[in-house]
């Protein structure tokens, strides 16, 4: 099967991109063409499809004229649709064209424009929700750009772009299930289906802990992710808790300002993004992975990362937590405020002595996500989509 995967980066961004490049590799593993368009970036990884990919926008580079044209593609993209369009007319010379198209995130850099490309080209489609934009919850670093991405959200929304291009959406938790079935998409076209997680790969050598109880963050530095709720628990908690700042991201000066402001000095470190084994490093250099999120996770890919490795999660218990973590046993879940936190890391020192069952149930677990139960599954929905083509 060809299958055209539709993301705006084409690089480990997020978690959303994790995904997509573990998913594409599996496809090609199992003898699948996995042809990517997304907008070209110099960090992108190598592919020889890049050359179609759609010129960048930078929301935030501009001034005047040219700002105010970069806005306006958050709206409605025409050169990414004129780019993908361009790509499926040398799909169709190569005699490579694409049974079914995978979305991704769309919004932004690409738009609902790609789709409207796909419908016309009667190209059966299926689209993931990886995060809380597609509600249209607030996670612009400005109230003017909360605003516009609101709007961006609202007028797809009463346009019912989404329902009228899309033909299969795909819910990475029941949470996100519910959400799209109350956001007004059709349920009998939202298709339940935890993502898979590829095991972080472990280190060479053996990691000693940093401190008697270490709490590691990974992820974007952005106020959604919830790290000053992290900062102020550790200032105002427990006192022998350290905690490791894995990510980089707009808010990271301003954290890092936060954490001298509150007297935190040696206990907290900043080390930037890391992969690999890199990460794994760091992770198990912690007793537990920090998820304190202020707004709820769609899936949380990084929680069972970390459970992979062995180490149980202290999670809000919100959005897709409660799913993945399972309180006392592979982590703890708390109320979504700093307070919440405090008394999460106080249950952690109390069971201090239970973190060694914890790791081994954090990783039996974890393997219930492997890639082999997965692939059939998301091969059996594009089929699913393909066939509803031919209805």
């Amino acid at each position: 099967m060809t299958i055209l995967e539709v993301n705006k980066f084409y690089r480990r961004a997020g978690g959303a991109e994790v995904h997509l490049l573990a998913l594409e590799k599996y496809l090609k593993a199992a003898r699948h063409r996995v042809v990517p368009f997304s907008m070209a970036d110099s960090r992108n990884i190598g592919t020889e499809w890049a050359r179609f990919f759609a010129p960048p926008v930078d929301f935030r580079g501009g001034r005047g004229w040219r700002n105010t044209l970069a806005m306006g593609r958050m709206f409605w993209s025409r050169p990414a649709a004129q780019s993908l369009q361009v790509l499926l007319n040398d799909l169709k010379r190569l005699r490579r064209w694409p049974e079914v198209a995978h979305a991704h995130n769309i919004y932004h850099q690409l738009t609902p424009s790609v789709l409207a490309v796909l419908k016309k080209n009667n190209i059966p489609v299926v689209m993931t929700v990886h995060d809380m934009h597609f509600f249209g919850t607030d996670y612009g670093e400005t109230k003017i750009e909360d605003a516009l991405c609101n709007f961006e959200l609202k007028l797809h929304k009463r346009l019912g772009l989404f329902e009228k291009l899309v033909d299969y959406m795909i819910a990475p938790s029941r949470f996100a299930y519910k959400k799209l079935v109350r956001w007004g998409f059709p349920p009998e076209r939202v298709i339940y289906l935890r993502h898979a997680v590829e095991a972080l790969p472990k280190p060479k050598s053996d990691v000693k802990h940093e401190s008697f109880l270490n709490l590691v963050f990974v992820g974007r530095l952005a106020h959604e992710k919830g790290v000053h709720h992290l900062l102020s628990a550790l200032a105002q908690g427990p006192k022998k808790v350290t905690a490791t700042i894995v990510g980089e991201g707009p808010l990271r000066p301003a954290l890092e300002r936060q954490a001298e402001r509150l007297g935190l000095g040696e206990r907290v470190k900043f080390v930037g993004e890391q992969f690999g084994a890199d990460l794994s490093r760091y992770i198990l250099a912690g007793q537990a992975l920090a998820v304190p999120s202020s707004v709820p996770e769609v899936f949380g890919l990084m929680m069972v990362e970390a459970m992979s490795l062995g180490r149980p999660v202290l999670a809000f218990d919100h959005g897709a937590a409660p799913e993945i973590v399972e309180h006392g046993k592979t982590g703890w879940l708390v109320e979504p405020t700093t307070e919440g936190l405090i008394k999460g890391l106080e249950q952690v020192i109390k069971n201090y002595r239970k973190l060694t069952g914890m790791n081994k149930a954090a990783h039996a677990a974890a393997k219930a996500y492997g890639y082999d139960e997965y692939l059939p599954k998301i091969l059996a929905v594009y089929e699913k989509a393909k066939a509803r083509h031919l209805l």
